[in-house]
């Protein structure tokens, strides 16, 4: 079984996938965690993406498949995978489509977890997290249970991520308007892509999700 998980950002791909994982002792493949470790490793592959990450560049499309498909053949069993942040590009999706059959596999389900964009920046940027422990909060969603201490260790810093402002969010909504949503009718068209209103509680969307892998 393979999934792929579509969502613009904020609609808790990450945390749906974590959940899968647990329960279906599945894999979660991330392309963004094996470039990482190319360049923690010095590798030929490692210095060229560290290069272009240096000039803001994304990997290319053709060095990103070679290094998923050297990943998915060291997966010999039946176990199931979750592709994280990969495709991410109509281009990507195709070459998935061209590589996986040479490893016996397929892409059995495209989740789209779909979430209105006012509420996608509404749950980024309403993140925080607490300065000395970690500990992760939402204004929301999650807020400290008395107003401005640390449910943790009591703390009363706290901190948000520079990637987490209004801005940001929404640069990182049109690149995904501009460069992810065109995968969604490619697999519409293959027949394995399957909505999931993701603009409600955690567990509600989990039990869709769980329901449709059960399906497989």
């Amino acid at each position: 079984m393979l999934l792929v998980l579509l969502g613009p950002p904020g609609s808790g791909k990450g945390s749906q996938s974590e959940r899968l994982v647990d329960e279906f002792d599945m894999q979660q493949v991330s392309t963004g965690e094996m470039l990482r470790a190319e360049v923690r490793a010095g590798t030929d592959i490692g210095k060229q993406v560290a290069s272009l990450m240096d000039e803001g560049k994304q990997a290319p499309d053709e060095l990103m498949v070679r290094l998923l498909e050297q990943r998915l053949a060291k997966i010999t069993d039946q176990t199931g995978i979750i592709l994280d942040g990969f495709p991410r590009t109509l281009n990507q999706a195709q070459k998935l489509d061209e590589m996986l059959p040479r490893l016996g596999r397929r892409v059995d389900a495209a989740i789209e977890m779909q979430l209105p964009e006012a509420v996608s920046v509404g749950r980024i940027t309403g993140r925080f997290a607490c300065a000395k422990c970690g500990a992760g909060y939402h204004e929301q969603f999650k807020p400290t249970a008395k107003p401005g201490i640390c449910d943790v260790c009591g703390s009363t810093e706290f901190t948000r991520r520079s990637d987490d402002s209004e801005s940001v969010v929404n640069a990182r909504l049109d690149a995904y308007r501009q460069q992810t949503e065109p995968v969604i009718p490619h697999y519409r068209t293959v027949g394995v892509l399957v909505p999931v209103d993701a603009d409600r509680s955690f567990d509600a969307v989990y039990a869709d999700i769980r329901a449709i892998v059960q399906g497989l």
